[in-house]
Protein backbone atom coordinates (compact mmCIF):
# COMPACT_ATOMS: atom_id res chain seq x y z
CA UNK A 1 0.00 0.00 0.00
CA UNK A 2 1.36 3.37 -1.18
CA UNK A 3 2.40 5.87 1.76
CA UNK A 4 1.13 9.51 0.88
CA UNK A 5 3.90 11.62 1.69
CA UNK A 6 3.58 15.41 2.14
CA UNK A 7 6.11 18.17 1.59
CA UNK A 8 6.45 20.27 3.77
CA UNK A 9 7.60 23.53 1.94
CA UNK A 10 5.53 23.12 -0.58
CA UNK A 11 2.42 21.98 1.35
CA UNK A 12 1.75 18.81 -1.21
CA UNK A 13 0.74 15.49 -0.74
CA UNK A 14 1.26 12.76 -3.23
CA UNK A 15 -0.69 9.59 -3.55
CA UNK A 16 -0.88 8.80 -7.21
CA UNK A 17 0.76 5.84 -8.50
CA UNK A 18 4.35 5.36 -9.35
CA UNK A 19 7.25 7.89 -8.39
CA UNK A 20 5.62 10.74 -6.37
CA UNK A 21 7.17 14.12 -8.12
CA UNK A 22 9.36 16.26 -5.83
CA UNK A 23 9.99 19.12 -8.01
CA UNK A 24 12.96 20.89 -9.10
CA UNK A 25 16.75 21.69 -7.53
CA UNK A 26 17.95 24.06 -10.11
CA UNK A 27 20.54 27.23 -10.08
CA UNK A 28 19.28 28.08 -7.20
CA UNK A 29 15.90 29.17 -8.43
CA UNK A 30 13.62 25.67 -8.55
CA UNK A 31 10.84 25.06 -6.77
CA UNK A 32 12.47 24.60 -3.43
CA UNK A 33 16.02 25.20 -1.99
CA UNK A 34 15.59 22.02 0.33
CA UNK A 35 12.69 19.61 0.63
CA UNK A 36 11.89 17.51 3.53
CA UNK A 37 9.23 14.37 3.07
CA UNK A 38 7.89 13.03 6.41
CA UNK A 39 7.03 8.49 5.11
CA UNK A 40 5.44 5.99 6.81
CA UNK A 41 7.02 2.78 5.18
CA UNK A 42 5.69 -0.75 6.10
CA UNK A 43 8.48 -3.71 6.94
CA UNK A 44 10.46 -4.37 4.41
CA UNK A 45 8.44 -1.80 1.97
CA UNK A 46 10.04 0.99 -0.01
CA UNK A 47 8.94 4.31 -1.76
CA UNK A 48 10.35 6.21 -5.17
CA UNK A 49 10.23 9.72 -5.50
CA UNK A 50 11.38 11.60 -8.69
CA UNK A 51 12.78 15.06 -9.15
CA UNK A 52 14.79 17.26 -11.44
CA UNK A 53 18.28 19.04 -10.38
CA UNK A 54 21.63 20.63 -12.48
CA UNK A 55 23.71 20.59 -9.37
CA UNK A 56 24.76 18.36 -6.69
CA UNK A 57 22.41 17.66 -3.93
CA UNK A 58 22.69 15.80 -0.68
CA UNK A 59 19.96 13.24 0.07
CA UNK A 60 19.68 11.36 3.43
CA UNK A 61 16.73 9.74 5.81
CA UNK A 62 17.02 9.12 8.98
CA UNK A 63 16.78 6.12 11.26
CA UNK A 64 18.24 2.40 11.34
CA UNK A 65 18.21 -0.50 8.68
CA UNK A 66 17.37 1.68 5.60
CA UNK A 67 18.40 1.95 2.16
CA UNK A 68 18.83 4.76 -0.42
CA UNK A 69 19.47 4.51 -3.96
CA UNK A 70 19.24 7.02 -6.74
CA UNK A 71 19.49 6.41 -10.29
CA UNK A 72 19.76 8.72 -13.31
CA UNK A 73 20.05 7.08 -16.53
CA UNK A 74 22.70 4.15 -16.38
CA UNK A 75 24.39 6.26 -13.41
CA UNK A 76 23.52 4.43 -9.95
CA UNK A 77 23.81 5.64 -6.60
CA UNK A 78 23.34 3.16 -3.34
CA UNK A 79 24.27 4.37 0.81
CA UNK A 80 26.53 1.94 2.63
CA UNK A 81 26.39 2.32 6.14
CA UNK A 82 24.49 5.59 7.39
CA UNK A 83 21.75 6.27 4.78
CA UNK A 84 23.10 9.69 3.11
CA UNK A 85 24.31 10.11 -0.55
CA UNK A 86 25.78 13.03 -2.57
CA UNK A 87 23.85 12.79 -5.98
CA UNK A 88 26.64 14.89 -8.78
CA UNK A 89 24.70 15.94 -11.36
CA UNK A 90 25.38 18.97 -13.28
CA UNK A 91 23.10 19.52 -16.46
CA UNK A 92 19.63 19.28 -15.65
CA UNK A 93 18.74 15.65 -14.85
CA UNK A 94 15.88 13.96 -13.91
CA UNK A 95 16.97 11.66 -11.25
CA UNK A 96 14.90 8.65 -9.22
CA UNK A 97 15.36 8.04 -5.50
CA UNK A 98 14.19 4.90 -3.54
CA UNK A 99 13.95 4.97 0.29
CA UNK A 100 13.68 1.27 0.98
CA UNK A 101 13.43 -0.10 4.52
CA UNK A 102 14.91 -3.80 5.37
CA UNK A 103 13.48 -4.33 8.77
CA UNK A 104 10.64 -6.14 9.02
CA UNK A 105 8.83 -3.65 11.25
CA UNK A 106 7.03 -0.50 10.14
CA UNK A 107 8.89 2.64 10.35
CA UNK A 108 8.60 6.40 10.47
CA UNK A 109 11.27 8.51 8.85
CA UNK A 110 12.23 11.71 7.03
CA UNK A 111 13.70 12.39 3.48
CA UNK A 112 15.55 15.35 3.23
CA UNK A 113 17.13 17.11 0.04
CA UNK A 114 19.36 19.96 0.54
CA UNK A 115 21.98 21.61 -2.04
CA UNK A 116 25.29 19.82 -1.35
CA UNK A 117 27.96 21.81 0.62
CA UNK A 118 30.80 22.93 -1.50
CA UNK A 119 34.27 21.78 -1.26
CA UNK A 120 36.32 23.81 1.68
CA UNK A 121 39.51 24.21 3.19
CA UNK A 122 40.98 21.87 6.08
CA UNK A 123 40.83 24.63 8.58
CA UNK A 124 37.12 25.16 7.93
CA UNK A 125 36.40 21.49 8.01
CA UNK A 126 38.93 20.41 11.34
CA UNK A 127 37.21 23.46 13.47
CA UNK A 128 33.92 22.58 12.86
CA UNK A 129 34.87 18.73 13.35
CA UNK A 130 36.48 19.81 16.94
CA UNK A 131 33.31 21.32 18.07
CA UNK A 132 31.52 17.71 16.75
CA UNK A 133 34.24 15.58 18.98
CA UNK A 134 33.91 18.14 21.87
CA UNK A 135 30.03 17.32 22.43
CA UNK A 136 30.49 13.14 21.15
CA UNK A 137 33.32 13.42 24.14
CA UNK A 138 31.03 15.35 26.57
CA UNK A 139 28.47 13.11 26.22
CA UNK A 140 29.96 9.82 27.71
CA UNK A 141 28.85 6.44 26.89
CA UNK A 142 25.03 7.11 26.63
CA UNK A 143 24.11 10.07 24.62
CA UNK A 144 20.95 11.50 25.81
CA UNK A 145 18.20 13.02 24.37
CA UNK A 146 19.43 16.69 25.21
CA UNK A 147 22.84 15.73 24.31
CA UNK A 148 21.41 13.87 20.91
CA UNK A 149 19.62 17.51 20.11
CA UNK A 150 22.99 18.96 20.87
CA UNK A 151 25.00 16.68 18.62
CA UNK A 152 22.33 17.07 15.75
CA UNK A 153 22.45 20.91 15.83
CA UNK A 154 26.46 20.81 15.27
CA UNK A 155 26.26 18.36 12.61
CA UNK A 156 22.94 20.07 10.68
CA UNK A 157 25.66 22.89 11.12
CA UNK A 158 28.44 21.16 8.91
CA UNK A 159 30.14 24.49 6.81
CA UNK A 160 31.28 22.17 4.05
CA UNK A 161 32.41 18.90 2.29
CA UNK A 162 35.87 18.66 2.56
CA UNK A 163 37.80 16.26 -0.10
CA UNK A 164 41.51 16.49 1.15
CA UNK A 165 43.28 13.60 2.11
CA UNK A 166 44.31 15.32 5.46
CA UNK A 167 40.89 15.71 6.58
CA UNK A 168 40.20 12.40 6.21
CA UNK A 169 43.25 11.41 8.11
CA UNK A 170 41.67 13.46 10.57
CA UNK A 171 38.48 12.00 10.99
CA UNK A 172 39.80 8.05 10.41
CA UNK A 173 42.17 9.00 13.90
CA UNK A 174 38.86 9.88 15.58
CA UNK A 175 36.49 7.46 14.10
CA UNK A 176 39.33 4.74 14.71
CA UNK A 177 39.13 6.47 18.66
CA UNK A 178 35.22 5.36 18.66
CA UNK A 179 35.78 1.84 17.18
CA UNK A 180 38.57 1.13 19.53
CA UNK A 181 36.61 2.15 22.63
CA UNK A 182 33.52 -0.11 21.22
CA UNK A 183 35.33 -3.43 22.10
CA UNK A 184 35.06 -6.20 20.76
CA UNK A 185 31.40 -6.55 20.21
CA UNK A 186 29.85 -3.35 18.79
CA UNK A 187 26.35 -3.47 20.50
CA UNK A 188 23.53 -1.49 19.03
CA UNK A 189 24.62 1.16 21.86
CA UNK A 190 27.90 1.79 20.50
CA UNK A 191 26.32 1.63 16.42
CA UNK A 192 24.29 4.34 17.38
CA UNK A 193 27.38 5.99 18.62
CA UNK A 194 29.55 5.14 15.51
CA UNK A 195 26.48 6.83 13.47
CA UNK A 196 27.28 9.88 15.21
CA UNK A 197 31.10 9.89 14.08
CA UNK A 198 30.34 8.60 10.24
CA UNK A 199 28.13 11.47 9.85
CA UNK A 200 31.06 13.77 10.57
CA UNK A 201 33.11 12.03 7.69
CA UNK A 202 35.39 13.89 5.44
CA UNK A 203 35.86 12.00 1.49
CA UNK A 204 39.18 11.44 1.06
CA UNK A 205 40.71 12.90 -2.56
CA UNK A 206 41.72 9.55 -3.35
CA UNK A 207 45.71 10.13 -2.34
CA UNK A 208 47.87 7.69 -1.07
CA UNK A 209 47.69 8.72 2.73
CA UNK A 210 43.60 8.18 3.82
CA UNK A 211 43.70 4.54 1.99
CA UNK A 212 46.87 3.58 4.32
CA UNK A 213 45.67 4.86 6.99
CA UNK A 214 42.58 2.55 6.99
CA UNK A 215 44.57 -0.11 5.45
CA UNK A 216 46.94 -0.81 8.13
CA UNK A 217 43.92 -0.57 10.90
CA UNK A 218 42.12 -3.24 8.53
CA UNK A 219 45.63 -5.28 8.50
CA UNK A 220 45.77 -4.75 12.17
CA UNK A 221 42.07 -6.53 12.80
CA UNK A 222 42.78 -9.32 10.19
CA UNK A 223 45.89 -10.26 11.98
CA UNK A 224 44.10 -10.11 15.25
CA UNK A 225 41.36 -12.87 13.86
CA UNK A 226 43.57 -15.70 13.64
CA UNK A 227 42.92 -18.42 11.17
CA UNK A 228 39.32 -17.75 10.98
CA UNK A 229 37.17 -15.19 11.47
CA UNK A 230 34.75 -15.63 14.48
CA UNK A 231 31.40 -13.69 14.59
CA UNK A 232 32.68 -10.47 16.72
CA UNK A 233 35.79 -10.40 14.59
CA UNK A 234 34.00 -10.46 11.27
CA UNK A 235 31.68 -7.82 12.36
CA UNK A 236 34.24 -5.33 13.65
CA UNK A 237 35.52 -6.17 10.00
CA UNK A 238 32.86 -5.19 8.06
CA UNK A 239 32.22 -2.07 10.25
CA UNK A 240 35.74 -0.85 9.19
CA UNK A 241 35.45 -1.84 5.78
CA UNK A 242 32.01 1.03 5.37
CA UNK A 243 34.70 3.70 5.94
CA UNK A 244 37.04 2.51 3.53
CA UNK A 245 38.16 5.91 1.55
CA UNK A 246 38.26 6.13 -2.23
CA UNK A 247 41.89 5.74 -3.66
CA UNK A 248 43.72 5.44 -6.97
CA UNK A 249 45.40 2.44 -7.49
CA UNK A 250 48.69 3.19 -7.50
CA UNK A 251 52.35 1.73 -6.02
CA UNK A 252 51.52 3.12 -2.26
CA UNK A 253 48.23 1.42 -2.53
CA UNK A 254 49.21 -1.35 -3.96
CA UNK A 255 51.49 -2.07 -1.58
CA UNK A 256 49.18 -1.31 1.44
CA UNK A 257 46.83 -3.80 -0.08
CA UNK A 258 49.67 -6.31 -0.05
CA UNK A 259 50.24 -6.00 3.46
CA UNK A 260 46.55 -6.28 4.72
CA UNK A 261 46.71 -9.54 2.15
CA UNK A 262 49.92 -11.05 4.45
CA UNK A 263 48.60 -9.60 7.64
CA UNK A 264 45.50 -12.15 7.30
CA UNK A 265 45.11 -15.91 7.62
CA UNK A 266 44.92 -17.45 4.01
CA UNK A 267 40.86 -17.98 4.54
CA UNK A 268 40.11 -14.41 6.12
CA UNK A 269 42.53 -13.18 2.84
CA UNK A 270 40.43 -15.03 0.39
CA UNK A 271 37.28 -13.81 1.74
CA UNK A 272 38.03 -10.31 2.06
CA UNK A 273 40.64 -8.87 0.38
CA UNK A 274 39.20 -8.64 -3.37
CA UNK A 275 36.23 -6.21 -0.97
CA UNK A 276 39.47 -4.35 0.21
CA UNK A 277 41.48 -2.93 -3.23
CA UNK A 278 41.43 0.49 -3.92
CA UNK A 279 38.80 2.07 -5.67
CA UNK A 280 39.23 5.25 -7.78
CA UNK A 281 37.13 8.13 -6.46
CA UNK A 282 33.78 9.00 -8.54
Amino acid sequence: MRTCAHILLLGAVSCASGPIDLGEIVGGKGDVSSIDVPLALDGNGAEAFTLTADRPFEVSVEGDRLLLSASAGERRWASAGEPRLVIDVEASTAVELTVRNLAPEAVRTRLRIVPAAAECADGVYLAWLDSVKHAFTSAGSFIDETEAGQLEAILGSRPCTPTSDTAYVAWFLWYLEAFTAAGNFIDADETARLAYVVRARAEGAGGDASYAAWANEMAQLGAGAGSVADENETQRLEVMLSVKPCASVSPATQTALTQISTAMSAEIAAAWVPQLAPETCR
